[in-house]
């Protein structure tokens, strides 16, 4: 009688994506709903489409397979003399198979120069996420 293997829960690992500027509109439809889901408050969606065929800003997916399960949106402005990878978005399903990739972030933006990989604005909860990375700003909002 065969062996019962028993079933494990190690996530498949997805495959992270830069998409060329003139990709964009290819995947658009794909990453959009992503994108909105981690964007800071102000931010727009239009305007981030902007930015990223406008090359100011880099478009990153997660694939499993065909599948776009994540996306991520960055951006390399110097900012008090020093030039920084700022996540502007990061949204996306089934997390354990893309969050390891924020190491190849980190290794992409520093051959690129960059001295720090900031989130400029983002939910409490991504701490847990990301023990390494410092709290250096606070929004206090009380309901009026």
């Amino acid at each position: 009688m065969p062996q019962k293997i028993a079933s494990t829960n190690i996530p498949r690992l997805a495959e992270l994506t830069g998409i060329q500027s003139r990709d964009i509109p290819a995947v658009w439809d794909s990453v959009k709903g992503f994108i909105q889901d981690g964007l800071a408050e102000g931010e727009s969606l239009d305007a981030i489409l902007e930015r990223l065929t406008a090359k100011t800003c880099q478009l990153y997916v997660a694939r499993d397979g065909e599948e776009i399960i994540a996306a991520c949106v960055t951006e390399l402005p110097t900012i008090g003399g020093r030039k920084v990878c700022n996540i502007i978005s990061v949204g996306g399903s089934r997390m354990d198979e893309w969050v390891h990739h924020m190491e190849t972030l980190k290794a992409w933006a520093k051959s690129n120069g960059c001295v720090a990989m900031r989130f400029p604005e983002i939910r409490p909860g991504w701490k847990k996420i990301f023990p390494d990375f410092t709290v250096t700003k606070i929004t206090l909002e009380r309901p009026l």
